[in-house]
């Protein structure tokens, strides 16, 4: 076989596995539609290897071509096709994890949108529980009983140090929100708990901090109607830190550093709603609704458990999910 005959074979054989490349490219659109992690993987895999194969039998084509001297311009067009091919395929790799990406991204905002939606109402505006009491902002601000974070700091370094004995500052959080750090010399205890606590308030007032100021705005009123003077920080800890003020026993900077908690099993998981059927069918799991007394009634998950956290003392809690059937 001659040198010539020799080059023109290689050639045939480059445009056969460019013209396989191209169809594997441009073939079923449905290679187009990513609905997996592991799709995309063995996408990329298989687009690798044709390019690995496409680019041997190039480097192939242009060795034996190079041996016999044979630098035409067939040659520089198969060259110019090859990266052509090669960037088609770097291209279709990436529009594939761009949809990927974007179709877990929109599926994700689907499920996370249903964790910051609003209490809902009664036809006539109002909360679904009597007990469940929501102050916003702008009420806090009006209260006779709200103090600023500017007078908080005013006292509070007095407040760590011993020296307002008269002061009883109390973070009425949840525990696993207290681990991301609180206020200096504020003891720790929940709200729920607050109202049947032993703590001496005589000749005192009890100085209240929670996340945003709602809870102990609410729990304030409670504390005034049994005749303890009490304040609570308006805005609550969220101002606090936006303001550049610092948290006790904690490094948290940033409102998602406040609002995070210690990590737990699933954390990340958000179920759609037939991976909740299935559970409850085929697993036998039990639906715990932790919303208040009010809203479960408003409408509920069939044979869910209604147990509210929020307002529920920790003993009687404590004793509720000890109760919770094993499952």
């Amino acid at each position: 076989m001659t040198d010539a005959a020799t080059s023109k074979g290689s050639y045939r054989v480059a445009r056969v596995l460019t013209g396989a490349l191209l169809a594997a490219i441009w073939g079923p659109p449905c290679a187009y539609a990513i609905p997996s992690p592991e799709l995309v993987v063995s996408s990329i895999s298989s687009l690798t290897q044709l390019w690995g194969l496409a680019g041997a039998a190039a480097g192939g084509a242009l060795l034996i071509g190079g041996k016999a001297g044979a630098t035409n311009a067939s040659q520089r067009g198969l060259m110019r096709l090859l990266w052509a091919v090669c960037l088609l395929a770097m291209g279709a790799i990436a529009l594939n994890a761009v949809q990927y990406f974007a179709a877990r991204n929109a599926r994700a905002a689907h499920l996370e949108s249903t964790l910051i939606r609003p209490s809902p109402k009664s036809a006539g505006g109002a909360t679904l529980d009597s007990h469940l009491v929501e102050m916003p902002y702008s009420t806090q601000i009006e209260s006779p009983m709200g103090v600023s974070t500017d007078q908080v700091a005013a006292v509070l370094p007095d407040i760590a140090a011993g020296k307002r004995p008269d002061i009883v500052a109390l973070d009425i959080r949840e525990s696993v929100e207290t681990e991301t750090g609180g206020m200096p010399g504020a003891r720790t205890i929940r709200f729920p708990d607050l109202v049947q606590t032993a703590i001496d308030f005589t000749g005192k007032t009890a100085l209240l901090f929670c996340h945003n100021g709602n809870r102990s705005g609410e729990t304030c009123a409670a504390l005034a109607a049994r005749g303890i003077n009490c304040r609570f920080m308006v805005g609550g800890m969220e101002k606090w830190l936006v303001e550049g003020r610092t948290l006790s026993g904690t490094t948290a900077r940033t409102l998602a550093d406040l609002r995070a908690i210690a990590s737990y099993r699933n954390q990340s998981v958000l179920l759609e709603t037939d991976d909740v059927k299935r559970l409850l069918a085929s697993e036998h799991a039990v639906s715990v609704d932790v919303r208040y007394p009010g809203e479960f009634e408003a409408g509920h998950l069939p044979g869910a458990i209604n147990l509210p956290i929020r307002p529920t003392p920790t003993a009687e809690l404590e004793k509720r999910l000890d109760a919770l059937p094993d499952a």
